[in-house]
């Protein structure tokens, strides 16, 4: 069985997260979207491994961050 690729879109701009996603999903990749570092964090464990689309600027905690603490 072949599952599709998964990107896990982490930005707080709903708009990029929305036209990102599309792309990606018209592009055959399975999309998980994330609002912010901090709702990402706590679920990255139990989450499928996949690429991580991750916007550097973000209130909260910032994509460098977020990449340091993963």
């Amino acid at each position: 069985m072949t599952t599709k690729p998964i990107i896990h879109i982490v930005d707080d701009d709903e708009a990029i997260r929305r036209s990102a996603g599309f792309m990606l999903k018209t592009s055959g990749f399975t999309v998980q979207s994330w609002s912010s570092g901090v709702a990402f964090l706590p679920e990255v464990r139990h989450l499928d491994p996949g690429c991580i689309l991750l916007d550097v600027r973000m209130p909260e905690m910032d994509g460098l961050e977020v990449q340091h603490r993963l």
